[in-house]
C-alpha cells in the first residue's frame, strides 16, 4: 500500500550499507543456524544515497529468497566497488533460465515456488517495484542445482565510502 503514496514517504540520506545489512542479519540469524546455511560477509564500509527503509526491504527480500531456497552451504554478501552493487549470492536450488525473465512479475512463482510451495510470486514483484522507485537496476545469474546471485546495483552518482 506505501509503494502507491511513495513520495510522501521517501527520505533520501546518506546510508551506511553495513548498517542496513548488520540489522538484516541479526533478525535472520536463527534462520541461518538453523538451515546451517554459512555467512560469507566481509564489511563493505560504503554509503549510498537512498532510502534506508526501502533499501532495507528490497535487500531484505533478496535475502529471505536466498536463505529459503539454500538448504545447505553458504551466502555470500559482497560489494562490486566498479559496479557500485551489493552481490547477494547462494548456494541453493537456482532458478531455470526460462523463469529468469519473468522473476519479478506480480504473481510469478516459477517452477521452484510451485513444487516447493513456498513462493507468492510477490515478494520478487515488490523488489521491482521498489528498485524504479530508488533507481537501483537488479541483475540476476543463476543455475539450477548450483545457485542464485542478485547483484542490486545502485546509481553510480551515490558512491562514497565510509569515513
Amino acid at each position: 500500500m506505501k509503494l502507491k503514496d511513495r513520495q510522501a514517504d521517501m527520505d533520501i540520506a546518506e546510508v551506511e550499507i553495513d548498517k542496513l545489512l548488520k540489522s538484516l542479519l541479526r533478525k535472520y540469524s536463527g534462520l541461518f543456524i538453523d538451515k546451517n546455511i554459512s555467512l560469507d560477509y566481509q564489511p563493505i564500509d560504503t554509503k549510498i544515497i537512498t532510502d534506508a527503509r526501502w533499501a532495507t526491504i528490497l535487500i531484505e527480500q533478496i535475502l529471505a529468497n536466498a536463505l529459503k531456497y539454500t538448504n545447505s552451504g553458504k551466502i555470500t554478501l559482497s560489494f562490486d566497488r566498479d559496479k557500485n552493487a551489493l552481490k547477494v549470492k547462494d548456494t541453493g536450488i537456482g532458478i531455470k533460465s526460462e523463469d529468469i525473465n519473468k522473476i519479478f512479475d506480480r504473481g510469478y512463482s516459477g517452477f521452484n515456488g510451485r513444487i516447493n510451495e513456498k513462493s507468492s510470486g510477490i515478494g520478487l514483484y515488490l523488489v521491482k517495484k521498489i528498485a524504479i522507485l530508488l533507481n537501483i537496476k537488479i541483475e540476476v545469474c543463476s543455475t539450477v542445482n548450483v545457485g542464485s546471485e542478485f547483484i542490486i546495483c545502485f546509481p553510480k552518482q551515490s558512491y562514497n565510502f565510509v569515513r
